[in-house]
Formats: structure tokens, sequence, C-alpha cells
């Protein structure tokens, strides 16, 4: 269906609440979340969650710029206190009570929408607590909920820099006592910050040597900061890619290749790996709408391109070692013979197919940022051996 007539169809929508009759129930990591087949209903939806964010300015932080934002933070001289907290049960402890008298009771919102809210409310909110995962318009929920304790967390005494993105948090702080307490104590009521997901870390070793680096991990990034420097002049950061992704990346390649002894289909293999070790773009089947974009770019370098070394503003994107030893897991566990599962793979790879793989490189993906060109089926047959890896 052209897109006009999906768009046409989901305008009609707007006065018939009960679309959202017909919704699919599922688990994600062991987490209920739901979802719509009809497109003219995700664009409702879609409608809905992008008018409540620019009705009441919610602010979705994106992953790029709280990146930037620390890796400026981090290269400052001054001591820094940082504090990473998890809240617990994110979206099933969103309290729903004040959402609802805040949209629905107030003439905030224009009819057609309450009604379409207060039909999402019933369906999907049946308690005093908790949205469904799932939806972009949970998480616009979830973002309005928190907008108060969002302001009130930057107002703690000490705290000069915070982001949450969804449920991660991190603070960095002229000093550290009381801050978690507080921050803790901040949080409306079922919420709390998760009892072992939390890390603390002092940049302040002005008096040690220059090689000295504090180092930690946030939204997939491995940051690697210096500790010593002369006064006035800036740290040095490493930004890289943190070792919880390199891990799933190994997995996804253990499970492409058994997948492979299998189904013995090497041109999905090949896709699978050129997946993985480069960039790759697609046009979606169904184009977003609020963007009027169709392509969609990803990848190794695409996920993690503010990887490199900063130094104040200077910036090099130099080869990350991370990258180099994922080459020499691909070469040697997957395509060589250290290992059981690379014997019996390239013992049904021929020549030239074996010696196609090995042409492939985490590190040039990155480096060079080539893309892959496939369509949005192939990356779902390509993501079907790991959906929940």
């Amino acid at each position: 269906m052209p897109i006009d007539a999906y768009i046409e169809e989901a305008t009609r929508s707007f006065d018939h609440p009960e679309i959202l009759d017909d919704f699919n129930s599922f688990e994600h990591k062991c987490k209920p979340a739901v979802s719509y087949s009809s497109y003219s209903t995700v664009l409702v939806i879609r409608a809905l969650s992008t008018y409540i964010r620019r009705r009441f300015d919610v602010g979705l932080q994106t992953r790029e710029n709280i990146t930037k934002g620390l890796i400026q933070a981090f290269s400052d001289s001054t001591p820094i206190h940082v504090i990473r907290r998890d809240i617990s049960s994110f979206y099933e402890n969103i309290p729903t009570e004040p959402l609802i008298e805040s949209l629905l009771y107030t003439t905030a919102l224009p009819a057609k929408a309450r009604r379409l809210l207060e039909k999402f409310f019933e369906l999907h909110c049946s308690g005093p607590v908790g949205l469904p995962r799932g939806l972009g318009l949970s998480a616009t929920l979830a973002e309005l909920a928190l907008q108060s304790f969002d302001a009130a967390v930057r107002a703690v005494p000490g705290v000069y820099r915070y982001h949450r993105f969804v449920d991660d948090m991190i603070l960095l702080c002229t000093e550290k006592a009381g801050v978690s307490d507080a921050v803790e104590g901040l949080l409306p009521t079922p919420m709390r910050l998760h009892p072992r997901k939390r890390s603390d870390l002092t940049i302040a070793n002005t008096e040690g040597g220059r090689d000295d680096f504090a180092e930690l991990e946030y939204l997939g990034y491995w940051f690697r900061v210096q500790q010593a420097t002369k006064k006035g002049e800036p740290r040095q950061v490493h930004v890289g890619i943190a070792e919880k992704k390199i891990n799933r990346i190994k997995t996804r390649l253990i499970l492409a290749s058994r997948a492979f002894l299998i189904d013995d289909n090497y041109f999905l293999l090949l896709r699978r790996f050129q997946f993985l070790t480069g960039n790759y773009r697609f046009v979606k089947r169904r184009p977003l709408v609020s963007t009027g974009s169709s392509t969609v770019r990803s990848g190794i370098f695409y996920n993690y391109k503010l990887s490199g070394v900063y130094f104040g503003r200077d910036f090099e994107a130099s080869a990350m070692p991370e990258l180099k030893k994922l080459d020499w897991f691909y070469r040697n566990s997957i395509l060589g013979n250290r290992y059981p599962l690379g014997r019996h793979l390239t013992s049904r790879l021929a020549g030239a197919r074996l010696e196609n793989l090995r042409t492939l490189s985490f590190t040039q993906g990155h480096l060079r940022a080539f893309n892959v060109a496939v369509t949005s089926s192939q990356v779902e047959e390509i993501k079907s051996i790991w959906k929940n890896v």
C-alpha cells in the first residue's frame, strides 16, 4: 500500500479508538511487551506520541548527544566524581495515575487525542503503575512522567552534569557524598534504583603519572580517561566499544557459524559476517513518516562513530584495540583451526569461499565505513538467529 494511503487511513482512524484493540502481546527479555500489526495504527500511535512530545516539551536524549557531552566533560582537568545508577524494572514501575490526570482530565490535548489515550491506558495500564514495552508512545509517556525527577536531580548539590538514557543514569559531581541517596529519594513511588547495577569512579589523580587512566562503560561505549594532567590542560579521552558489546558480537559470530553448519547456506553466512564486520543501509518497507526518511544506516562504524582519541578539540580516529582483538577472534576462532567450531566450519568451505570470508575485517569496517546494501527482509533473515542476543 502506498504511504499516502496509510496516512489517509491513519487520519480516519483518529476518530476510532477501537483500532487499539487489535494488538499483539509478547515478551522481550522476560518483560511483557506489545506491538501493532496494522501500519495505519502504528502511524496513529506515532503521531500521538509526537504531538505529546511537542505539546509538553518532552526531550528524548540521544545516545550520540549524551556521549558527546561526556567526552567534553571528561576532557576537563578538574576532579570528577562519576556515579552510575540504573532504575529497576523501569517501564513496569512508571506511575500512570499522574499521567492520566494530566493528559485526560485537562484540555491540554484535543478531544480525539484524549479518547485515544484513554483507550491506550484502558488496554495496557490495568494498575496504578506500568507502561507497556515495545511502543514509542510508552517511551514518550515515561519521559513525561520523569520530567520533574530529572529537573530535581540536576538541582542536587554537587551534581553539575546529569544524563539519563531510559533507565540508565550517569551523574558527574564535584562531590559524591549523599548524592545516590538523594537521587533514590527523588524517584516517584514505587520506582527504585537497582541494588547491583551501580558503580562509582573518581577521576582526580592529578599527581599521578600521565599514563594512569580511569575506565568506565556507558551506553555501549568504553571510556578511558587520563587521570593526571597539567593545570588547565585537557585530559586525553579514549573512546571505544564496551566489553559487553564485544562479547555480544562474538556470540553472534558463533551463532552464524552454527547456523551454517545446519543449513549449509554460504551466501547467508556471508551476509551475516558482512553485516557484523561492516556497515549496511536498507530502505524500510514502512517509511518514517515523521522524518520523511526511508533509509536506515547502521553497523560497526555508525553504531560507534564517536570512537577514537580526544585531546581537547583534537580528535584522532585510531584503530581501536578491541576491533583488532575481534579480528583475531574472527580469523582464528571462527575461520581457523584452533577450536572445533572453526575446524568444522572451514572443512565445509571451499578455498575461494573461505578466502572471501577472510577478507572481512572489523577494523577496516570501522575505519573505512563502507556500506553493504541489503533489503529490509534480508536484515530480518540475518538477525533471525540472534533476536535476543
